[in-house]
């Protein structure tokens, strides 16, 4: 402990004697401490730092252009929605092709491609 308590007297000495030299020195290199200490401050460890900004900065952007990506999945949803009310013929048909739907006096059938592998194997 003594020896932390003897460096620091040393060093405070020394300070003193070079500002008691060169105070016009001594008041520069403060005044640069100083700015120096409020720019790492501002920029590294306060909580608007700059790591944190840019990682905002790419937030936003990606979730800018989501949004913009969703909004025009809803126009081209909203226009087929409109052309579905429209045309009751299309309507009928994604009715049976997507959800395999039957008017009550209709027999569907259901025919599956073999995968290729299945080919393979038979010949």
């Amino acid at each position: 402990m003594s020896s932390i308590r003897r460096f620091v007297e040393r060093i405070t000495g020394q300070i003193k004697s070079f500002s008691a030299e060169h105070p016009k020195r001594a008041q520069a290199i403060l005044c640069g401490l100083i700015v120096l200490g409020m720019g790492l401050y501002t920029f590294v460890i306060s909580d608007s730092n700059l790591g944190k900004q840019l990682r905002y900065s790419h937030r936003i952007q990606a979730l800018t252009d989501e949004c913009k990506r969703l909004e025009e999945a809803y126009q081209s949803d909203s226009l087929k929605i409109d052309s579905y009310k429209q045309n009751k013929a299309s309507l009928e048909r994604i009715a049976r092709e997507e959800y395999r739907m039957q008017r009550p006096d209709e027999v569907v059938f259901l025919i599956k491609d073999r995968p290729d592998s299945e080919d393979s194997e038979s010949k």
